[in-house]
């Protein structure tokens, strides 16, 4: 045997020992460190409750309730009792219950859409090139919606088929171009799970999926005696929890699941299997997983229904989820057959989540980061980078464009040259102010290292080599537009304060003789315009704000 291949088999060895020794703990062991860790992040978060469950070696191995299902009657959680509502891990559940009509040969990804659902009104000229690949990754390029996708009670509640018919919106970029988080491709994916089957969706996926896999509290609506068991959800306001109304979803494939740790533990254990499962080939789980379609080649991407993530040297995969009052995340690491399961009861808990999953990683998945060399670049080559990005889940063809300067989820970002010729990235807030900035080191063609070691940034080039795209290794859906100075928030914002001085200005002619109690005779036509102008700029920048509840 030849040193070198002495050395190979020694490094190979030491690298299995390394992964088992990062596994090789006992329930007690890791009951005593979640609890320590639950104690400090509910704490840290205001959490009133959550619910986890880890499989280590393919299978369930600890699962454990935290806090109160329902703070004002004292409900204790339970993994195998307490329901929690899944917010977009349904998506994760649609993909798979589409998946098994994959594996009999009645649906292949790269059919167009329209074959499947010719009266769907799919927008032209891209509508003609979706495929059901696209719905699966979100690459189909619909345009963002925010409104109609909640509600109140269930009274908006229409067929699925139906509402797809209603408020679809337009493709407002080539199927299969760019990542950007979309509801409306996950739902098209379940309503062709309706149209292969003839039945609900929530229907087909009791008979394909969840009873199969003993999935026996997990729907995709609450009803069924189980109405008793869902968690309360709630905000946290001005130092104390309020309870939160149920939300309802029309859309259900993207969002309207609900399940327990248990029942999410048994959909981790299918897909950690190594062997051909009763639900689904092997090739198909694999499959899923899989790498589809990237933003850049060294980032994770998405796989079919599975967001993909690197992590503490580990390849991710899963789905994260929330509607109002619940918050989740669901990660497999396929290579070591360690998965988890993390809900809570809490809205807008993912710092708290975030948290809880560093802890776990850091504990058992230690490692070290080694940064990449810079390599250098001319100030000359670095200006193409300069200019604001746009988070690409944005709404273009409504008037909720608005609601890009008030909504979080809608962010932007400059890039700009520093005074030493380095990258600079800061967040836009409050439209001229930087709330965050950090330094951009190139490390590759078009790819560039933050210096605040939170990922890398890659640009991604169109026609005559100028941006289009700004992506982050952070997440597969982290992706902003390269956006022109008219179409900045800066721009949205003036509009809106013009709206509101032409409001405030016909409002004072009106009011101001009122309130002196003096009259002053106008043309009748003239106060009809007056009132009618009161009446349009109020009513311009409130619509989008009325408009994503329903009544």
């Amino acid at each position: 045997m030849t040193r070198r291949t002495l050395l190979f088999l020694l490094t190979v060895l030491c690298l299995c020992a390394t992964s088992w020794a990062e596994l090789n703990f006992t329930k007690e062991q890791l009951e005593k460190h979640i609890d320590k860790v639950m104690a400090d992040k509910m704490a840290k978060h205001h959490t009133p409750g959550t619910v986890i469950a880890i499989l280590k070696d393919g299978k369930l191995f600890f699962s454990k309730g935290y806090g109160f299902a329902e703070i004002e009657k004292k409900i204790p959680m339970s993994p195998e009792k307490t329901v929690f509502r899944l917010g977009s891990i349904s998506k994760l559940l649609t993909a798979t219950t589409l998946m098994t009509y994959y594996d009999e040969g009645k649906v292949d990804f790269h059919q167009l859409v329209k074959e499947h659902l010719p009266t769907v009104p799919l927008s032209k000229p891209y509508g003609d090139k979706l495929q059901v690949s696209h719905l699966l990754t979100h690459t189909s390029g619909f345009d963002a919606r925010y409104m109609n996708v909640l509600g109140r009670t269930a009274a908006p509640f229409v067929p699925l088929s139906s509402y797809m018919h209603s408020y679809i919106p337009p493709l407002v970029r080539p199927p299969g171009e760019i990542i950007q988080y979309c509801n409306f491709g996950a739902s098209l994916a379940g309503l062709l799970v309706e149209k292969l089957s003839g039945e609900p969706l929530s229907i087909t996926a009791q008979k394909r999926v969840f009873t199969p896999l003993g999935m026996k509290k997990t729907q995709f609506y609450v009803g069924s005696g189980l109405e008793k068991d869902i968690a309360r959800g709630y905000g946290w306001h001005k130092g104390k929890h309020h309870a939160l109304s149920y939300a309802f979803v029309p859309i259900t494939p993207a969002g309207g699941a609900s399940s327990t740790a248990l029942d999410m533990a048994r959909l981790g254990e299918l897909f950690l299997s190594k062997k051909e499962g009763k639900l689904l080939r092997l090739s198909t789980m694999q499959k899923m997983q899989k790498t589809q379609f990237s933003s850049h080649k060294e980032f994770a991407g998405m796989g079919y229904g599975f967001f993909q993530y690197n992590k503490n040297g580990l390849r991710l995969v899963g789905h994260g989820g929330g509607v109002l009052g619940f918050s989740s995340i669901f990660y497999l690491v396929p290579k070591d057959r360690f998965a988890y399961f993390i809900s809570t009861n809490l809205s807008n808990a993912f710092a708290f989540l975030d948290d809880v999953e560093k802890d776990i990683l850091n504990e058992y998945f230690p490692h070290k980061k080694t940064p990449r060399p810079e390599e250098k670049r001319e100030v000359s080559q670095l200006k193409k980078y300069c200019g604001r990005y746009r988070g690409n889940r944005f709404p273009r063809s409504t008037c909720a464009k608005m609601l890009s300067i008030v909504l979080p989820v809608i962010s932007e970002k400059r890039i700009a040259l520093n005074s030493s010729g380095k990258l600079v990235m800061d967040s836009v807030k409050f439209y001229f102010f930087s709330r965050y900035a950090t330094e951009l080191h190139p490390i590759g063609e078009n790819l560039f290292r933050r210096a605040d070691g939170r990922g890398l940034v890659a640009f991604v080039l169109g026609h005559s080599d100028k941006v289009k795209y700004m992506a982050f290794s952070s997440s597969p859906v982290s992706v902003f537009d390269a956006v022109p100075w008219y179409d900045t928030q800066l721009v949205h914002a003036f509009l809106l304060f013009l709206f509101i001085i032409l409001f405030m200005s016909g409002f004072g002619h009106i009011a101001w003789p009122w309130w002196k109690k003096r009259e002053i005779e106008l043309p009748k036509w003239a106060s009809i315009l007056q009132c009618s102008i009161c009446f349009i700029n109020l009513l311009i920048p409130a619509l989008p704000l009325i408009a994503v509840f329903p009544m």
